[in-house]
């Protein structure tokens, strides 16, 4: 997985996606991204570690990240059309990268 290793965006928040994908990031960057896990309907979802999402809280707007073709990419792929000029796509290496828009 290259994700991981890529520098996160300026001013961008901590990422959100499903619970694997948070698992390879932070093991990836030996956990200096701190990712939280949210369900296919963008709900929070279950992280092995509170500390996470108490970081999180309050934090610039959120980084989504999904694989290519995944339930979460086609939600967020929905409020991408419903919402244009919100979010802004970036497709790297199978996956799906929604950036809040500038």
């Amino acid at each position: 997985m290259t994700l991981g290793v890529r520098q996160q965006p300026r001013g961008a928040g901590s990422p959100h996606g499903g619970h694997w994908t948070c698992n390879r990031l932070t093991f990836a960057t030996a956990e200096q991204v701190v990712c939280v896990v949210v369900d296919d309907a963008l709900r929070l979802g279950f992280g092995r570690y509170p500390a996470y999402r108490r970081e999180v809280d309050g934090a610039a707007a959120p980084v989504w990240v999904a694989p290519t073709g995944s339930p979460l990419a086609h939600t967020l792929d929905e409020w991408l059309r419903a919402t244009p000029g919100g979010l802004d796509l970036v497709t790297i290496d199978g996956w799906r990268i929604y950036l809040p828009s500038a």
